[in-house]
């Protein structure tokens, strides 16, 4: 007479063997939750179940809120003129540009700080990726204000509106900036 199947030696049901959707092919019916249930509990520390891994930590999210990156420019201009600048991202990257245009101004020397924002990104900061693509290159910006100051920068990747303060001026200009270096700064 053949000997019954035991929960530890029949063949239980899994996803990979759809054809064996009753639990065992042999024997009585036993199934996963049934062998779960049968096996013994935990006497001592060699018998216990490995503690549960927690899930992997997600990278640090970018709250939208705040600007993207900063720049401090300086220059000189009538009607014609140039200037140079440097600009730091949420990520820590440094760029730095040369910029030539037409503008006015009160004064032959300008100077200005200012924030900037992307406008094509979501709720979520754009990324490390993002920001390089938009600020690494050519752009062709408008500014102007009298000490507080708004403008518009537009490169290849994309649009991003700025705020800041400076010498009272108006202009567009034509800038080319490149990435430097990664500095230990985040935002």
């Amino acid at each position: 007479m053949p000997s019954p199947v035991t929960s530890r030696e029949a063949a239980l049901y899994t996803p990979s063997e759809p054809e064996n959707n009753v639990c065992t092919t042999e024997g009585p019916p036993v199934c996963s939750a049934d062998v779960a249930s049968h096996e013994p509990e935990s006497t001592g520390p060699g018998d216990a179940h490995p503690a549960p891994v927690p899930p992997p930590k997600k990278p640090p999210s970018h709250d939208r809120n705040g600007m993207d990156y900063f720049t401090l420019s300086g220059g000189a201009s009538a009607i014609i003129g140039g200037d140079v600048s440097l600009t730091l991202d949420r990520h820590g990257h440094l760029y730095v540009g040369l910029g030539a245009g037409v503008g006015v101004s009160a004064a032959v020397a300008s100077a200005s700080i200012h924030g900037g924002q992307l406008t094509e990104s979501t709720h979520d900061a754009p990324t490390s990726e993002e920001l390089k693509s938009f600020l690494n290159g050519d752009c062709v910006q408008a500014s102007g204000g009298i000490g507080p100051e708004v403008g518009v920068t537009n490169a290849r990747t994309g649009t991003a509106v700025e705020v800041g303060v400076g010498v009272p001026q108006a202009g567009a200009q034509f800038q080319h900036n490149w990435y430097v270096l990664d500095l230990p700064i985040e935002w």
